[in-house]
């Protein structure tokens, strides 16, 4: 899809005002928006739109992250059982144990994970701050390259939202 046409879309979607979600939770703002748009919902390590455009939808009055990509379970260096176990948590909404946290470098989260950049290293760690143990890592230049490819050109799209009859609409309102 060129440019003028993408731009015509969007402008076609903004246009409709209020559109029902097309999925439940976090991710139906930008399922919707890529129905809207054509593109199969896919978890390729390249861009959305023919290699070059990455789509990301964000909600207006959201302060959440946005996930940029997502890395395969090699970077674990224990089971991924093992870590559910001994840092997890009980999940009372999808009965299971879960770890859906943010982890940065500045401080531990609340299960005492924490990212660091060891002094010469060509990797990023994820540690138990209290011990040290190091539970997953990830080579800079696959990171690196993996940026670069799927995120030489982002659209960004925001969405307003509101709870309708039949569950969330949104109306698109600007993107860059």
């Amino acid at each position: 899809m060129r440019r003028a046409e993408l731009q015509k879309r969007l402008q076609d979607l903004s246009a409709r005002g209020f559109v029902q979600s097309e999925r439940k939770g976090a991710t139906g703002i930008g399922y919707t928006l890529e129905r809207w748009l054509g593109v199969s919902e896919n978890n390729l390590p390249i861009a959305d739109m023919g290699g070059r455009v990455e789509i990301k939808a964000t909600r207006s009055t959201a302060n959440t992250l946005i996930t940029l990509f997502t890395f395969n379970r090699s970077v674990w260096q224990k089971p991924q059982a093992d870590i559910l176990c001994r840092w997890g948590y009980r999940d009372d909404k999808r009965g299971r144990r879960a770890l859906y946290s943010t982890v940065s470098a500045a401080k531990p989260n609340q299960q005492g994970l924490q990212v660091i950049l060891p002094a010469g290293a060509d990797q990023i760690w994820v540690i138990d701050s209290g011990s040290g143990e190091r539970l997953a890592s990830w080579d800079l230049f696959a990171i690196v390259g993996k940026f670069m490819a799927k995120f030489e050109r982002l659209l960004l799209v925001h969405a307003d939202t509101r709870k309708g009859a039949a569950g969330e609409e949104c109306p698109y309102r600007a993107a860059q």
